[in-house]
């Protein structure tokens, strides 16, 4: 018998979290799960969760201690018998655990994508109001269980992304080839993030101001107003900036290599959809990131903060073409055997199902 789930997505919708949101609900729906979502009614995520044709209710949640929010997500459960609510960012759980204390009868659980840092008063919240915490990784549970939250009730769940993610028009790449002035003997060495200190990208910089060669820099994330930042490095001449991209796939079918060289991650689904892309990748080695890539065999890692070793990896990488094909193709097998969004549905399914 489906479940009736309410999932509560209060973000902006711009992060690779949203991405893995909506997979997830679309695989509960074609398992034969009613799923309702709400959502900010003027954020950018509210516009996709309707776009992608789901069930969405608009309710404010403005902050973590909106309570006439909380209370209209216990009306709402009553009114649609609401087995699930499933929070994935952290105002939304906030708020689904004060339609607990409020009397919302439906099982809580709890999406953590990123790296815990919160209080032992937060965590004690979780422990309290939480039937289970699913946690993107095992970097994030580590990070849960040393804020006193018990490891049995935590699951490592991670993200997983459709088999035909890399299946793209080849109409779709020329477009873009010819947009930003891209051949295909060009070396492009590729970044997908948004502009902040944690996702590295002065890390890359550095590296890319020492390294000879040929090569273009695509940057997808970031705009023009980050221009200033680029040509202190004197990257100019090199650098594509793309901006915010709503279809990001036809992006990785540019790049030679995918580098995300970040201090800190939840569960990085762009490192993902650049393999299934069949794009070799190169991390730095933080514990999430490693996780995801074996070094010499579906990947590369490199000395997190170490623009020397970056910039080493990348040459190693641009000049291979042997290694760099190998380990694509690795990468490319290595997503579909562990990282399925069949994977996540059902193991999500699983959480939602026990005791429900």
């Amino acid at each position: 018998m489906g479940l009736n789930i309410l999932h509560l997505v209060s973000g902006e919708g711009k992060a690779g979290s949203t991405k893995s949101v909506i997979l997830l609900i679309k695989g509960l729906i074609k398992r034969g799960h009613r799923v309702i979502v709400a959502a900010s009614p003027e954020s950018y995520n509210y516009s996709l969760m309707k776009e992608a044709g789901f069930e969405v209710v608009s309710i404010e949640m403005k902050s973590r201690y909106d309570f006439k929010s909380a209370r209209k997500i216990v009306n709402l459960c009553q009114q649609e018998k609401i087995d699930i609510i499933n929070a994935h960012l952290s105002t939304d759980r906030y708020l689904a655990i004060w339609a607990k204390f409020l009397g919302a009868k439906a099982k809580i659980i709890l999406t953590r994508r990123a790296i815990s840092r919160s209080s032992r008063l937060i965590s004690f919240l979780y422990l309290i109001g939480a039937d289970k915490i699913i946690a993107v990784s095992k970097a994030v549970k580590e990070s849960l269980c040393s804020q006193g939250i018990p490891d049995d009730l935590i699951e490592i769940i991670y993200n997983g992304i459709p088999n035909d993610f890399g299946s793209v028009n080849p109409q779709a790449i020329e477009e873009l080839k010819r947009r930003y002035n891209i051949s295909t003997e060009d070396k492009i060495i590729g970044m997908i993030a948004r502009w902040d200190k944690l996702k590295g990208h002065d890390t890359l910089f550095a590296a890319l101001k020492e390294l000879k060669g040929d090569y273009k820099v695509l940057l997808v994330g970031i705009d023009e107003s980050f221009w200033p930042e680029i040509e202190a490095f004197g990257l100019g001449d090199r650098v594509i900036l793309c901006g915010f991209q709503k279809d990001i796939a036809p992006f990785y079918h540019l790049m030679t290599i995918k580098v995300l060289p970040s201090f800190a991650e939840g569960f990085p689904l762009s490192i993902l959809e650049a393999m299934s892309c069949g794009v070799c990748v190169l991390g730095s080695n933080i514990p999430s990131i490693s996780e995801i890539i074996e070094p010499n065999k579906n990947g590369l890692l490199f000395e997190t903060g170490n623009s020397e070793d970056l910039a080493e990896k990348i040459k190693v990488l641009l000049n291979d073409e042997t290694l760099r094909i190998r380990l694509a193709k690795q990468g490319e097998k290595s997503v579909h055997e562990r990282f399925s969004i069949e994977r996540t549905v059902e193991a999500t399914e699983k959480i939602y199902s026990s005791g429900a």
